[in-house]
């Protein structure tokens, strides 16, 4: 789009221009002459003949939103009217999203019914998928330092507008030039894939193990993921200085993935089909990217997943018609014994080696409450309640080391009796599914 504008600038300047330049053609000594109806010159579309126009009304500081990969046309024409009553809106200093939306959806149903006619204060560059916009947003405002407040609904408007394109970057520029310098900018995910959310905890599950520069780093990161992935329900003017020196420290890279291939708008048209879509290889990569984020964002198992996991196991252990014979006792004993030692020595022995002690007398404890039964556990059984009261014990090592010995006690016996309570309500199918197909 900025290569255009000098075509603007020439035209403009009648006969005061001696000397055009375009990236891939040489300087003209003589312009009337590659302008004479008798030379055969390059001649510029019209699309770019209209860009170069308006372009020139442009002063800086200028705002700026490059969408990736790509966007429909019907699409960026639909944004720009969308763009245009956020405008109207924010010129009244609304700046709260939620009231917002309400009022650009009366605008914009306004404008298609041409009931509003909306002034174009803004560029589409269809060839580049770009939105120029003019910053400051309101006529009166004509300084070029850039402000919190006006800061404030930049980023305000850029919300909505990626959130509804589908990703992409944007940026405060100073000039044309600097328009094509984008990739140096941090790049927005404007849509929630099904993935980010585990991103969000990866990154979060990062930042305390890492360096205190790159806990600064991926704070602005998680904070504007969050915000986007939340359809950035407020802003706050206070935090626009605060957001944007964060997000320019911010390197592309780590979160470059985050951009998720727009879905063809239309594979067909006039009966023909279109070749596959220009990023469909990126979207299969994505794909798989997916699948590994989904395995390592798996969500780690507390204190009720192995509770759950040591009733389901127990249960599943016992012929079909015992299971509902066992008492209370023969479910808390194995539990109990293992807390108590846990209890007792904690402050004894070191933690690993206590918890190692008090598993393997539950176990203990549980083999001679199913032997005058002539019960038995088998090897996949008994590892899984040995990793049931692992965790157990591991889920509640820091509150009860933490809490008065009265207390720690009382809990234990809480823990016990939740423990039978998810025994007593277990139902036969529980045991076809994952992590209860034990057999006795």
């Amino acid at each position: 789009m900025p290569l255009f504008k000098v075509y603007g600038d020439v035209l403009r300047a009648g006969k005061g221009v001696v000397e055009l330049w375009v990236s891939d053609d040489p300087p003209l000594a003589d312009l009337d002459a590659s302008s004479s109806p008798y030379v055969k010159a390059r001649r510029i579309c019209l699309a770019c003949l209209y860009e170069a126009s308006r372009i020139g009304d442009f002063s800086p500081p200028l705002t700026v939103y490059a969408l990736h990969p790509a966007v429909a046309l019907e699409q960026l024409v639909l944004e720009q009217l969308l763009l245009e009553a956020l405008n109207e809106v924010f010129a009244n200093r609304e700046y709260r999203m939620d009231r917002v939306r309400e009022n650009v959806h009366k605008m914009l149903v306004k404008v298609q019914k041409g009931e509003l006619n909306v002034k174009q204060r803004m560029v589409v560059d269809y060839l580049g998928a770009r939105i120029l916009v003019p910053f400051p947003f309101k006529e009166r405002e004509t300084s070029m330092s850039i402000t919190v407040s006006r800061a404030s609904k930049f980023y305000a408007f850029a919300g909505p507008v990626l959130y509804l394109l589908g990703g992409g970057q944007l940026a405060v520029a100073s000039s044309l030039a600097e328009l094509k310098l984008l990739s140096r900018r941090p790049v927005s995910a404007g849509i929630g894939p099904t993935w980010l959310k585990a991103v969000l905890e990866l990154l979060e599950r990062g930042v305390g193990e890492q360096a205190e520069k790159v806990r600064n780093t991926y704070r602005a990161v998680v904070d504007a993921l969050l915000a986007y992935y939340y359809n950035l329900t407020s802003f706050r003017i206070e935090d626009a200085d605060e957001a944007y020196s964060l997000l320019e420290a911010v390197s592309a890279d780590p979160i470059a993935a985050l951009l998720y291939p727009l879905i063809l708008v239309r594979e067909e048209r006039d009966g023909r089909r279109y070749s596959p879509a220009p990023y469909s290889n990126v979207f299969f990569h994505v794909r798989r990217l997916e699948g590994v984020l989904k395995s390592l964002g798996v969500r780690e198992k507390g204190l009720t997943d192995y509770l759950y996991l040591y009733a389901v196991t127990l249960y599943c252990s016992l012929p079909p018609q015992t299971r509902h014979n066992i008492s209370r006792y023969h479910v808390q004993s194995p539990l109990r014994e293992a807390l108590n030692i846990f209890l007792d020595y904690k402050g004894v022995l070191d933690s690993k080696s206590v918890k190692r002690l008090a598993v393997d007398n539950a176990m203990s404890v549980l083999k001679r409450r199913l032997a005058p039964q002539g019960l038995s556990l088998k090897n996949d059984a008994e590892n899984k309640i040995r990793r049931a009261i692992e965790g157990v014990l591991d889920a509640l090592e820091p509150t009860l080391l933490a809490l008065a010995p009265s207390k720690a006690r009382k809990l234990a016996e809480a823990v016990l009796d939740s423990a039978y309570e998810t025994y007593r309500i277990l139902k036969p199918e529980a045991c076809a599914k994952e992590g209860g197909k034990v057999k006795a």
